[in-house]
């Protein structure tokens, strides 16, 4: 058996990813979990049915104390969240 050239993991993986079509969904989880980690425990206890769709990001409040500081906050956690993810994934967050 004749060995090919040796990749990394990362970029094998990347590949299947794409290919699967799985680099959404694993992008919203990630986003998910960021938000979660970015803002706090409190915002993160407040917060439901947070998804990605074509770049807004939408999440559910349960408190409008929480709902007024992450309106105003919005386009500074959207940078915050491009910039861990290393990518432009969310445009907008609208907040229900």
């Amino acid at each position: 058996m004749k060995r090919e050239e040796v990749k990394p993991i990362k970029e094998l993986l990347g590949a299947f990813i794409r290919e699967m079509g799985l680099e959404r969904g694993l992008n919203e989880a990630r986003i998910s979990v960021l938000w979660d980690e970015l803002l706090g425990p409190v915002v993160a206890s407040s917060t439901q049915q947070k998804r990605l769709k074509d770049g807004t990001f939408f999440v559910r409040v349960n408190s409008s104390v929480v709902r007024n500081y992450l309106f105003t906050q919005r386009t500074g956690i959207a940078d915050r969240i491009n910039k861990a993810m290393g990518q432009t994934l969310v445009t907008d967050i609208i907040l229900n």
